[in-house]
């Protein structure tokens, strides 16, 4: 053995290629850096998935808000228009200040359902990008004991 340091005691052979198997004894060790790099692919690749469709809905609720304030501005407008050219008096007039105000509301309410999505998706990202890296962890440092290192 060219390796003498305890932490590699117990092993056939000290120095394995990256990406060797590693002999503990008789058993062999398989090196788990693909593993590990694979998982982590497929994490980012979740990530990014994930991020995607909250970018998108987020897109949608945006959407669907402007119209629903343009369908206000609108409908303000055209019973403005409607009052003046028929020559009636604005205290005659119907009053939808109550619509408009309730269409306001579920507009706002398009905005905090956006902003707890993006809010939500990035903490489920972040959470899920943690647990995998300290699974690997797990893994790998059981590996390293095995190994006798």
């Amino acid at each position: 053995m060219s390796d003498t340091s305890s932490e590699n005691q117990g092993l056939e052979t000290a120095s394995a290629p990256s990406g060797a198997p590693t002999m503990a004894g008789k058993l062999m060790i398989p090196d788990l850096s693909g593993l590990t790099s694979g998982q982590m692919s497929n994490i980012e690749t979740m990530s990014a998935v994930t991020n995607q469709a909250a970018a998108t809905l987020q897109s949608i609720v945006t959407s669907q808000q402007s119209a629903l304030v343009s369908a206000v501005e609108n409908l303000q407008q055209s019973v403005e228009k409607t009052t003046t050219t028929a020559g009636i008096s604005s205290n005659i007039a119907p009053d939808v200040a109550v619509q408009i105000t309730n269409m306001n509301q579920i507009s706002e309410l398009f905005g905090q359902v956006s902003s707890t999505l993006t809010t939500t998706t990035s903490q489920s990202a972040a959470a899920l990008t943690k647990s995998a890296t300290e699974s690997m962890a797990k893994i790998q440092e059981t590996a390293t004991k095995f190994s006798g290192g």
